[in-house]
C-alpha cells in the first residue's frame, strides 16, 4: 500500500480521538429513574420477512437477532410504513400513515437522484417527543433526514449527535470518499473506489483481482458501528435514543473479503459483471455474509448494553424498511435465499413481499421471552408506543404534539389482552401509484393508480399469504366497505400527487 492509504489506516486508528472530541458532553449526575427506559431502533435496510433465521432463513447465520427473538417478541404481521427506505423513516417517525404525511415516495431532484430534504418532520417528530421527556438522541447510518446538499452541516435539530452518511446519493457506496460526524466531514477512505460501471472486457470475472478497483480500506458499515458503540458508551448515564437505520444489506454487493469467505463456496455462483451497481464476482457469498455483518453489527451493539449494565433499561428494537429488491437487480437473488418467505411481491410493492417485514422488540425483565405476536401493526405504531409513555405503568403523555395514525403496542409488549386493530391503510405515490388496506384476514390493494382509478384486488390472507387468489368478484360487500376507508384516509398532496385517488378523495368531500 502506498503513504496515502498508511495515512488512512492511521485516520481510522484515531476514532477514539474523533469520539472524544467531538461527543463527550455534560453527564447527568445523581441517580437516575429507572423509566422510561433508553431506546434503541435500528432499521435493515432492503431485508425481506424472510431473511433471518428467526422468520425462516436456512441459508444465512443471524444469530444475534435470533436471540434477541428467543428474549422477546416476534411480530408476524408487522408492516414499514411504505415500501421504499424514505417513506417509512417518515411513517415512524410522525407516526402519520402515507395518506397523511408529507412524504409518500422517495423525494427526487432533476439530475441529483435521491434528496434529503426533511420536509414533513417538524416539531412533533418521535424525537421531538423524546428530547422533551429528557433523552438525548443520537442518529447513526442512513437516517435520510440530512437537508438537500448538506454535505458541510444541517443536522435535523431532533438528533444532538450524528455518525451518518451525508445522504442517500452517497450511501450508493459501502466505501465511501467521507462521512460525516456531528457535522463535521471525517475522511475514512482516501480514494472513492468505483461505485457503478462494468467490469471490462479484458478481464476475467473469476479473478479476485478484477474486483479490487470497488473496494476501499475502510468499510462505511463498521466504521458507522464503531461510532454507534461509542455514542452509547458516552452517553449511558443519560436516558438517549439511538436511531440507526443501517445501509445494509442493501445494494450494491459489497463487503470485506473476511465476511465473504464464510460463504465462499456454499452457494452456486455467477459473477455479477456490473452495470447500475459495482460488480461482484460471488453476489451469493456477497448477500448472506452482508446480512450476517449486519447481524453482528446489532449483536455488537446488544453486547456494550450488557457491558454497561443497562439491560433492563433498554428497549432494543430490530426492523426492516422494506422487502428485498428484485431479482437479478445489481446481481441480488432473493429467490434463492427466499427472502420474502414465499411472499409475494417485493421493494417498491405493496404487495406483501415489499412491504412485510420482520419486528423483533426485546427488554429483558418487561417483556417477556419467547412471544409471538399475529396482530396487524406497522411503523405508525412505534411512535406512540416508544415515545409518548413518561413511565413503565403509567398513562400515555398528551403533550398537544401526539396526533397519530398509531395505536399502541405496549399493552402487547407486556403480555396483555388488546383489541384486533380495525385496518392498516398504505399508499405510495412510487411504482406506478399504490394503495392497500388490511383489514382483518382481508386485504385489498390497487395498483398502476397512475393511469386511472384501477379495480381493487381483494385477498385473504388468512388462507392465501401469497396473495394468488382474486376474491373481488366474490366478495363485493368487503371491497367496497374498502374503498370508502381508502377514501377517507387519502388526504391528497400537491407534492406528491395521486389524480386517481385524488379525484376520488375530492368527489367524496
Amino acid at each position: 500500500m502506498g503513504a496515502t492509504a498508511c495515512v488512512m489506516r492511521r485516520r481510522v486508528s484515531w476514532m477514539g480521538v474523533w469520539v472524544c472530541l467531538l461527543v463527550v458532553a455534560p453527564l447527568a449526575t445523581g441517580e437516575r429513574p429507572a423509566y422510561p427506559p433508553n431506546i434503541i431502533i435500528i432499521i435493515a435496510s432492503d431485508l425481506g420477512y424472510g431473511d433471518l433465521g428467526c422468520y425462516g432463513q436456512t441459508k444465512i447465520r443471524t444469530p444475534n437477532i435470533d436471540k434477541l427473538a428467543a428474549e422477546g417478541i416476534r411480530f408476524t404481521r408487522h408492516y414499514a410504513g411504505g415500501p421504499t427506505n424514505m417513506l417509512s423513516q417518515y411513517v415512524l417517525l410522525t407516526g402519520e400513515h402515507p395518506g397523511h404525511t408529507n412524504i409518500r415516495d422517495e423525494v427526487r431532484e432533476p439530475g441529483a437522484g435521491v434528496a434529503e430534504d426533511h420536509a414533513g418532520l417538524n416539531d412533533a417528530d418521535m424525537m421531538y417527543n423524546l428530547r422533551e421527556r429528557g433523552f438525548a438522541c443520537m442518529a447513526c447510518g442512513v437516517p435520510m433526514l440530512m437537508r438537500t446538499n448538506a454535505r458541510d452541516a444541517s443536522i435535523v435539530p431532533s438528533f444532538s449527535r450524528t455518525a451518518v452518511y451525508y445522504s442517500t446519493r452517497e450511501a450508493r457506496t459501502y466505501y465511501p470518499h467521507d462521512l460525516q460526524l456531528n457535522g463535521q466531514v471525517i475522511r475514512i477512505n482516501a480514494l472513492e473506489p468505483q461505485y457503478i460501471g462494468r467490469l471490462p472486457d479484458d478481464v476475467d470475472p473469476n479473478d479476485p483481482r478484477s474486483y479490487a478497483r470497488y473496494k476501499g480500506d475502510v468499510y462505511a458499515p463498521e466504521w458507522i458501528n464503531g461510532m454507534a458503540l461509542a455514542l452509547i458508551r458516552v452517553m449511558h448515564d443519560q436516558r438517549f435514543c439511538l436511531y440507526y437505520p443501517m445501509k445494509l444489506p442493501s445494494l450494491p454487493l459489497a463487503a470485506p473479503d473476511a465476511a465473504i469467505k464464510e460463504y465462499e463456496g456454499k452457494f452456486p455462483e455467477k459473477p455479477y459483471t456490473g452495470g447500475a451497481f459495482a460488480p461482484q464476482r460471488t453476489p451469493h457469498a456477497a448477500y448472506a455474509a452482508m446480512v450476517t455483518l449486519m447481524d453482528e453489527n446489532v449483536g455488537r451493539i446488544v453486547a456494550q448494553v450488557e457491558d454497561l449494565g443497562l439491560t433492563e433499561k433498554t428497549i432494543i428494537l430490530f426492523t426492516s424498511a422494506n422487502g428485498p429488491m428484485y431479482d437479478n437487480l445489481g446481481g441480488s437473488d432473493c429467490e434463492f435465499f427466499n427472502s420474502t418467505g414465499g411472499l409475494r411481491g417485493r421493494k417498491g410493492s405493496l404487495y406483501e413481499g415489499g412491504i412485510r417485514v420482520p419486528l423483533v422488540i426485546r427488554w429483558p425483565g418487561h417483556i417477556r421471552a419467547g412471544m409471538v405476536c399475529d396482530k396487524l401493526s406497522g411503523f405508525e405504531d412505534l411512535r406512540i408506543t416508544l415515545a409518548s409513555r413518561p413511565k413503565v405503568d403509567g398513562p400515555l403523555k398528551d403533550d398537544g404534539h401526539m396526533i397519530t395514525d398509531g395505536i399502541d403496542l405496549f399493552p402487547i409488549l407486556m403480555g396483555e389482552k388488546q383489541e384486533p386493530r380495525p385496518w392498516l391503510y398504505r399508499e405510495t405515490s412510487g411504482f406506478g401509484g399504490q394503495a392497500a388496506l388490511w383489514m382483518g384476514q382481508w386485504k385489498g390493494i390497487r395498483t398502476h393508480l397512475d393511469f386511472g382509478l384501477k379495480p381493487m384486488q381483494l385477498y385473504d390472507l388468512a388462507n392465501d399469504p401469497g396473495e394468488t387468489h382474486d376474491l373481488a368478484q366474490q366478495r363485493p360487500d368487503i371491497t367496497a366497505q374498502m374503498h370508502t376507508i381508502m377514501r377517507q384516509q387519502h388526504t391528497p398532496s400537491a407534492d406528491f400527487p395521486m389524480r386517481s385517488l385524488d379525484e376520488d378523495s375530492r368527489n367524496h368531500e
